[in-house]
């Protein structure tokens, strides 16, 4: 619709079984789960304008969450709207649940949406028990002042809950997209992140997305910067 006739061809290429997708990020996803603990958060909930993913129900995409799933924790990505439609997030954990054919424990809401108190709450309704959204979009560091997971505690009813927090350092949309670092000056914010938490303790959190790590487009040279953040880890 933009007419962009480098992305059509090479759309028409990959759909023709001429060349590899070049966004599919899953194999290097699946090696590094086998070597640091890997959570992958999965987005179920129905197409629309805020949510662009393939319906969970594609039996591609059911295999693909079954094969990530045997070595890293599969966690849900409420869908954007399921923060001002509460229900919805019962029903994408169903779908979720269906083809993993597991509990579903842990999420990180889209676009690091949160609506104070109510969406904690509405994880608290479907028990979810950890969450990874505490973090800047636009900025990297820590949002909350800490690097420790924390049990959230609900001012509204002025109580300790089960749910736990769990702050992220950095990622990677933060660097490249909003703050428009090169790599190497990503590398550099990212080292000194991490040696404040290593300093003071904590959890070095981190977040990527699957597209970003493929080396392509914006993100040429940037699986780069994961591996040197987890070259850091091994330390």
């Amino acid at each position: 619709m933009q007419g962009n006739k480098v992305r059509l061809e090479e759309r028409a290429q990959v759909l023709s079984g001429k060349l590899k997708d070049p966004y599919d990020g899953y194999g290097k996803i699946l090696s590094t789960a086998n070597t640091f603990p890997t959570r992958i958060f999965w987005l179920v909930g129905d197409y629309g304008k805020t949510d662009f993913n393939i319906a969970i129900e594609t039996p591609e995409i059911g295999k693909l969450i079954c094969d990530l799933g045997e070595n890293s924790s599969i966690g849900i990505h409420p869908s954007y709207r399921s923060n001002s439609e509460l229900a919805l997030l019962k029903k994408e954990m169903g779908r979720m649940e269906k083809v993993t054919k597991r509990k579903t424990l842990t999420s990180r809401q889209h676009f690091l949406k949160l609506r104070f108190p109510e969406t904690y709450h509405a994880l608290l309704k479907n028990d979810l028990i950890e969450d990874f959204t505490m973090g800047f979009a636009d900025q990297i560091g820590f949002r909350n002042g800490t690097a420790r997971s924390f049990p959230w505690f609900d001012l509204s009813i002025n109580e300790r809950t089960d749910l736990l927090i769990r702050p992220f350092a950095y990622m990677d949309g933060s660097l490249n997209e909003y703050l428009k670092l090169s790599t190497d000056e990503a590398k550099k914010s990212i080292e000194k992140l991490f040696l404040e938490v290593e300093k003071y303790g904590g959890d070095f959190i981190f977040i990527w997305h699957n597209e970003t790590i493929t080396d392509h487009g914006i993100w040429k040279g940037w699986s780069s910067v994961l591996d040197f953040t987890l070259s850091l880890k091994k330390k």
